[in-house]
């Protein structure tokens, strides 16, 4: 939720605008939890088990 919540503030106007950039659409949603996923990993500490949200932002 952290990732999507953090480009949706990122990119308001796009993120709101689903006729023009149609990002919350579930093509876009995909390709972007795709990024999320090697985002997230390469920002992950394992012995807190926890994401590094200030790297992720």
């Amino acid at each position: 939720m952290f990732y999507f919540n953090t480009i949706k503030e990122l990119f308001p106007d796009e993120w709101d605008d689903n006729k023009l950039y149609r990002m919350t659409h579930i093509t876009c949603l995909n390709a972007l939890a795709i990024v999320a996923n090697k985002v997230i990993n390469e920002n992950y500490l394992v012995k807190s088990q926890q994401p590094v949200s200030v790297k992720i932002a």
